[in-house]
């Protein structure tokens, strides 16, 4: 019961960051997971499961941010397997990075040209 009630939880996770999260590795080599929504409470249930994150508003929308290297891996490790959009792909690259098996421009590239065939309608 325990297993299956954590693979829902990382389920719903994967789910709502598919549709509503960002996948970043910025040009300093920081990773960070966002998710953006007009209402606070799925980000807060957000929160809770994941046990991390801030929440802050950005106009008219709220923000849940997750910036905290290890949290990030954490949470990428998890969920990954239930990522079903292109940023499946993103969020292995970014534990690549993080495991040093690849360099921050080899990443930042990869996931550039990710992100440009997911644009063209090819990713």
């Amino acid at each position: 019961m325990i297993a299956s009630r954590w693979t829902a939880t990382c389920a719903w996770i994967a789910g709502f960051l598919d549709g509503e999260g960002c996948l970043d590795l910025t040009r300093r080599g920081q990773l960070r997971i966002r998710a953006t929504q007009k209402y606070l409470l799925p980000l807060r249930r957000l929160q809770a499961l994941t046990g991390a994150g801030k929440i802050y508003k950005d106009r008219d929308a709220y923000v849940w941010y997750l910036g905290r290297r290890k949290q990030v891996y954490h949470v990428l490790c998890h969920v990954l397997p239930y990522l079903q959009t292109n940023k499946k792909p993103q969020g292995e690259l970014m534990l690549a990075y993080y495991r040093g098996c690849i360099t921050l421009e080899e990443a930042r590239e990869l996931i550039s040209d990710l992100k440009r065939s997911d644009v063209n309608g090819q990713g």
